[in-house]
């Protein structure tokens, strides 16, 4: 991290959260460095400019912004080990598309948690599994819970874990996955659901993020076909109706910034 971040900014974060778990940063033109840590959150007293956000783009693109230009098109870019960088700026635009980002504005650097053993109060989900679907708002641990959850089915069943942007299971797969699970990642989930069922033939599938009518629909064919759906979900309360009929298991977690902070566990008479 010392090498995206620069050693003085490392040492200035550092110096700052102690022994804290740094969860977030977020980096914003002309503001005070956001930090969010497992202790909560702090500022820095260091007020952020352009140069810094270019300098910490070309670190996460190896001083190749230009060959990572699909992934900042889409808002974002890997970086390693699962860590992701959220990006606004000044975007470029050809014929209505957005194509890429001229002058960035803001960063968001999210540092993902492997935490064995977060999962141990939903065990009896996973007993005998039916449809899941974590529910927190931005920073509650959904994606922590998610995989942890995910290792644990894959020790029992064939398990598709469709990680879109990396952030399951970390980039070239370095965080821990069950013994049973296949990983597809980098692909738009939409692209993968079908087919992938077509040919690997999980027992379940293990997604991030649910968004929009697309992945509504395509959980709605997986589950007809058999295959039961683990997944999350942003909301600071329950999932719409839709949702609920297709989801019958459903952990709510806390903004607390968490890993595991369950508030609620649902589960219809179907998933009961």
């Amino acid at each position: 991290m010392k090498k995206l971040l620069g050693e003085r900014l490392y040492n200035a974060i550092y110096k700052k959260i102690g022994s804290a778990e740094l969860y977030e940063l977020r980096l914003r033109t002309g503001k005070e460095i956001h930090v969010k840590t497992s202790e909560g959150e702090v500022f820095l007293d260091e007020t952020v400019n352009e140069g810094m956000l270019a300098e910490i783009v070309t670190a996460a693109t190896n001083n190749s912004v230009y060959a990572y230009e699909n992934q900042i098109s889409n808002g974002y870019v890997d970086y390693r080990n699962g860590i992701r960088i959220g990006i606004t700026g000044a975007g470029v635009n050809t014929d209505g598309n957005f194509v890429s980002v001229k002058k960035f504005y803001s960063l968001c650097i999210r540092f993902p948690h492997e935490i064995i053993g977060c999962a141990k109060d939903v065990s009896h989900i996973l007993d005998n599994f039916e449809n899941t679907l974590i529910i927190s708002p931005p920073g509650g641990g959904k994606t922590t819970l998610l995989r942890e959850m995910g290792r644990l089915l894959a020790m029992r069943y064939d398990v598709l874990i469709i990680d879109e942007r990396e952030e399951i299971c970390g980039k070239d797969k370095s965080m821990r996955t069950g013994i049973r699970a296949d990983v597809m990642q980098g692909v738009p989930k939409r692209l993968v659901y079908e087919r992938a069922i077509r040919t690997m033939a999980p027992q379940i599938v293990v997604c991030d993020e649910l968004f929009g009518k697309e992945d509504y629909e395509a959980v709605s064919r997986l589950s007809s076909s058999g295959v039961k759906v683990l997944a999350s979900f942003h909301s600071d309360t329950d999932a719409d109706e839709k949702l609920k009929s297709l989801f019958p298991n459903r952990i709510i977690l806390s903004s607390n910034p968490r890993p595991g902070s369950i508030v609620s566990i649902i589960q219809s008479p179907q998933g009961a």
